[in-house]
Protein backbone atom coordinates (compact mmCIF):
# COMPACT_ATOMS: atom_id res chain seq x y z
CA UNK A 1 0.00 0.00 0.00
CA UNK A 2 1.15 3.13 -0.73
CA UNK A 3 0.22 6.15 1.93
CA UNK A 4 0.29 9.85 1.35
CA UNK A 5 -1.20 12.06 3.55
CA UNK A 6 -0.98 16.33 3.49
CA UNK A 7 -2.10 19.08 5.59
CA UNK A 8 -3.34 22.25 3.92
CA UNK A 9 -1.98 25.19 5.80
CA UNK A 10 -3.54 28.58 6.19
CA UNK A 11 -1.30 29.89 3.16
CA UNK A 12 -2.88 27.18 0.60
CA UNK A 13 -0.09 25.38 1.02
CA UNK A 14 0.13 21.25 0.67
CA UNK A 15 2.71 19.87 3.58
CA UNK A 16 3.16 16.97 3.70
CA UNK A 17 2.14 15.20 7.14
CA UNK A 18 3.23 11.96 8.55
CA UNK A 19 0.33 9.21 8.00
CA UNK A 20 0.56 8.06 11.31
CA UNK A 21 -0.32 11.70 12.97
CA UNK A 22 -3.47 11.70 10.54
CA UNK A 23 -5.73 9.94 12.78
CA UNK A 24 -4.98 12.57 15.51
CA UNK A 25 -4.17 15.63 13.47
CA UNK A 26 -7.87 15.22 11.67
CA UNK A 27 -9.54 15.44 14.85
CA UNK A 28 -8.72 19.04 15.75
CA UNK A 29 -11.64 21.12 14.60
CA UNK A 30 -9.41 23.53 12.15
CA UNK A 31 -7.42 20.61 10.71
CA UNK A 32 -7.62 19.93 6.92
CA UNK A 33 -6.14 16.95 6.12
CA UNK A 34 -6.16 14.74 2.89
CA UNK A 35 -5.07 11.36 3.46
CA UNK A 36 -4.46 8.95 -0.18
CA UNK A 37 -4.41 5.57 -0.38
CA UNK A 38 -3.12 3.37 -2.93
CA UNK A 39 -4.36 0.07 -1.75
CA UNK A 40 -2.84 -3.22 -3.11
CA UNK A 41 -4.64 -5.44 -0.41
CA UNK A 42 -8.50 -5.36 0.90
CA UNK A 43 -7.63 -5.45 4.87
CA UNK A 44 -5.21 -2.84 4.11
CA UNK A 45 -8.55 -0.04 3.53
CA UNK A 46 -10.18 -1.96 6.91
CA UNK A 47 -7.42 -0.20 9.09
CA UNK A 48 -7.16 2.92 8.18
CA UNK A 49 -11.14 3.25 8.66
CA UNK A 50 -10.87 1.62 11.72
CA UNK A 51 -8.12 4.67 12.43
CA UNK A 52 -10.15 7.16 11.15
CA UNK A 53 -13.69 5.92 12.93
CA UNK A 54 -15.35 5.59 9.28
CA UNK A 55 -18.45 3.51 10.92
CA UNK A 56 -21.87 2.40 9.50
CA UNK A 57 -22.64 2.89 6.10
CA UNK A 58 -19.80 4.85 4.97
CA UNK A 59 -17.84 1.84 6.51
CA UNK A 60 -19.93 -0.86 3.97
CA UNK A 61 -19.92 1.68 0.70
CA UNK A 62 -16.07 2.01 1.56
CA UNK A 63 -15.56 -2.05 1.64
CA UNK A 64 -17.83 -2.33 -1.13
CA UNK A 65 -17.26 0.40 -3.65
CA UNK A 66 -14.95 -1.23 -5.98
CA UNK A 67 -15.74 -0.76 -9.23
CA UNK A 68 -18.93 1.55 -9.53
CA UNK A 69 -19.62 5.09 -9.60
CA UNK A 70 -22.13 6.66 -7.23
CA UNK A 71 -22.62 9.59 -4.43
CA UNK A 72 -23.89 9.53 -1.43
CA UNK A 73 -24.53 12.16 1.19
CA UNK A 74 -24.71 10.79 4.12
CA UNK A 75 -25.01 12.37 7.60
CA UNK A 76 -21.53 12.99 8.83
CA UNK A 77 -19.64 12.44 5.23
CA UNK A 78 -20.03 12.72 1.86
CA UNK A 79 -18.86 9.78 0.03
CA UNK A 80 -18.38 9.58 -4.03
CA UNK A 81 -16.49 6.96 -5.94
CA UNK A 82 -15.74 8.11 -9.58
CA UNK A 83 -14.35 6.49 -12.76
CA UNK A 84 -10.72 7.71 -13.51
CA UNK A 85 -7.73 6.63 -15.98
CA UNK A 86 -4.39 5.45 -14.03
CA UNK A 87 -1.19 6.76 -14.64
CA UNK A 88 0.11 3.35 -16.28
CA UNK A 89 2.90 2.26 -18.50
CA UNK A 90 1.34 1.97 -21.36
CA UNK A 91 -2.49 2.06 -22.88
CA UNK A 92 -4.56 3.80 -20.28
CA UNK A 93 -6.63 1.27 -17.80
CA UNK A 94 -9.02 2.10 -15.74
CA UNK A 95 -9.78 2.61 -12.13
CA UNK A 96 -12.55 3.93 -9.49
CA UNK A 97 -11.19 6.58 -7.07
CA UNK A 98 -13.38 6.94 -3.77
CA UNK A 99 -13.75 10.26 -1.75
CA UNK A 100 -14.68 10.41 1.22
CA UNK A 101 -15.34 13.77 2.76
CA UNK A 102 -15.66 15.09 6.01
CA UNK A 103 -15.43 18.62 7.26
CA UNK A 104 -11.96 18.66 8.14
CA UNK A 105 -11.01 15.63 6.37
CA UNK A 106 -10.41 14.13 2.91
CA UNK A 107 -9.72 10.18 2.66
CA UNK A 108 -9.32 9.19 -1.24
CA UNK A 109 -8.13 5.11 -2.45
CA UNK A 110 -7.58 3.65 -5.21
CA UNK A 111 -5.90 0.79 -6.75
CA UNK A 112 -4.05 2.14 -9.41
CA UNK A 113 -1.87 5.36 -9.25
CA UNK A 114 -4.40 8.37 -10.00
CA UNK A 115 -2.96 11.29 -9.69
CA UNK A 116 1.02 12.50 -9.56
CA UNK A 117 0.94 13.43 -5.66
CA UNK A 118 4.93 14.25 -5.92
CA UNK A 119 3.84 16.71 -8.52
CA UNK A 120 1.12 18.42 -6.15
CA UNK A 121 3.29 18.21 -3.06
CA UNK A 122 6.18 19.84 -4.95
CA UNK A 123 3.72 22.80 -6.13
CA UNK A 124 5.51 25.61 -4.64
CA UNK A 125 2.32 27.77 -5.66
CA UNK A 126 -0.50 25.68 -4.47
CA UNK A 127 -2.48 28.54 -3.66
CA UNK A 128 -2.89 29.21 -7.19
CA UNK A 129 -4.62 25.33 -7.36
CA UNK A 130 -6.33 25.56 -4.46
CA UNK A 131 -9.09 27.46 -4.36
CA UNK A 132 -9.94 27.98 -0.49
CA UNK A 133 -8.76 26.01 2.53
CA UNK A 134 -11.24 23.74 2.77
CA UNK A 135 -11.81 20.17 1.80
CA UNK A 136 -14.82 20.93 -0.59
CA UNK A 137 -11.80 23.34 -2.45
CA UNK A 138 -9.28 20.71 -2.25
CA UNK A 139 -12.05 17.97 -4.20
CA UNK A 140 -12.58 20.54 -6.58
CA UNK A 141 -8.96 21.11 -7.34
CA UNK A 142 -8.27 17.15 -7.63
CA UNK A 143 -11.75 16.94 -9.94
CA UNK A 144 -10.17 19.58 -12.45
CA UNK A 145 -7.00 17.68 -11.87
CA UNK A 146 -8.15 14.29 -12.93
CA UNK A 147 -10.42 15.75 -15.70
CA UNK A 148 -7.79 17.59 -17.33
CA UNK A 149 -5.59 13.98 -17.48
CA UNK A 150 -9.23 12.72 -19.02
CA UNK A 151 -8.75 15.73 -21.55
CA UNK A 152 -5.01 15.08 -22.60
CA UNK A 153 -5.87 11.37 -23.25
CA UNK A 154 -8.48 12.20 -25.37
CA UNK A 155 -6.25 14.81 -27.20
CA UNK A 156 -3.67 12.57 -27.35
CA UNK A 157 -5.94 9.24 -28.63
CA UNK A 158 -7.43 11.79 -31.36
CA UNK A 159 -4.29 12.72 -32.59
CA UNK A 160 -2.99 8.84 -33.24
CA UNK A 161 -5.94 8.08 -34.95
CA UNK A 162 -5.48 10.95 -37.16
CA UNK A 163 -1.72 10.04 -37.59
CA UNK A 164 -3.14 6.22 -38.10
CA UNK A 165 -5.91 7.33 -40.60
CA UNK A 166 -2.88 9.77 -42.50
CA UNK A 167 -1.00 6.47 -42.66
CA UNK A 168 -3.48 4.16 -43.82
CA UNK A 169 -4.77 7.19 -47.06
CA UNK A 170 -0.26 7.35 -47.94
CA UNK A 171 0.46 3.58 -47.31
CA UNK A 172 -2.40 1.16 -46.59
CA UNK A 173 0.03 -2.05 -46.45
CA UNK A 174 2.17 -0.39 -43.73
CA UNK A 175 -1.04 0.35 -41.25
CA UNK A 176 -0.75 -3.32 -38.97
CA UNK A 177 -4.00 -4.59 -37.43
CA UNK A 178 -2.81 -4.36 -34.00
CA UNK A 179 -1.97 -0.58 -34.39
CA UNK A 180 -6.42 -0.10 -35.22
CA UNK A 181 -7.27 -2.93 -32.63
CA UNK A 182 -4.95 -0.88 -29.95
CA UNK A 183 -6.40 2.53 -30.84
CA UNK A 184 -9.50 1.17 -30.90
CA UNK A 185 -8.82 -0.63 -27.35
CA UNK A 186 -7.68 2.37 -26.07
CA UNK A 187 -11.08 4.61 -27.55
CA UNK A 188 -13.27 1.75 -25.42
CA UNK A 189 -11.08 2.49 -22.28
CA UNK A 190 -11.37 5.81 -22.39
CA UNK A 191 -15.31 5.73 -23.26
CA UNK A 192 -15.68 4.02 -20.19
Amino acid sequence: MMVNSFEISDSLQLIPLAPEKVAEAHQKRDARIWLDLQISEPGELEEWLDKLRVEDLSRRLCLEAGDRSGFYPLKREIFLVIPVLAKTEGPPEVDYVAFVCRENLLLTFHRKPVLDLQELAALEKSDAWLPERSISGLVSALMIDLSLDGLQHTTDLRNSILALEKRMDREPEAVEAEEIRDLRSELLTLAS
